[in-house]
């Protein structure tokens, strides 16, 4: 029994390729602005951060003066970007005798803080909340928590 001709099966074949191709098509566009959407993300991170190191800067000066009889000396630095980390700063000093020296890094999911351990490596100090603080939502207060939960100040 014959199957079909030559001509509908290359008829099929051809039909299946221009699908694959405008699916292709639909998927790269997909991706594409996929990454032009990130990059936008990435720019507006990169912007509030600029706008929010002086805040920053702010924060641990006004908390300094606070708790100046606590001995409480702290730094604050943008230290730019590093792998995945968008921007990143960090907060050194000492707080009731206690070296502090902890990386803020900020990512598009939200930042992440770095405490050195110990021995001088360095392990992820997690936030009160389970979800990441986004810098793109975050403001003083949201900060001074940050800081406060860092100094371990309740």
């Amino acid at each position: 029994m014959p199957g079909p001709s030559a001509d509908e099966r290359i008829k099929r074949f051809l039909k299946r390729r221009a699908q694959e191709r405008a699916q292709a098509e639909v998927a790269r566009q997909e991706h594409d602005e996929r990454e032009q959407q990130h990059e936008r993300i990435i720019e507006r991170i990169k912007a509030k951060w600029t706008a929010d190191v002086d805040l920053i800067a702010a924060i641990l000066a006004e908390l300094q003066a606070k708790l100046a009889d606590e001995d409480l000396e702290l730094r604050f630095q943008d230290i730019g970007p590093s792998g995945d980390a968008i921007v990143r700063g960090l907060i050194t000093g000492r707080f009731l005798g206690e070296p502090i020296n902890v990386t803020l890094n900020v990512y598009a999911s939200g930042i992440e803080l770095h405490k050195a351990g110990p021995t001088g490596g360095y392990f992820n100090e997690e936030f009160a909340s389970t979800s990441k603080l986004s810098i793109l939502n975050a403001g003083k207060g949201e900060y001074e928590a940050l800081i406060l939960d860092l100094l371990g100040i309740d």
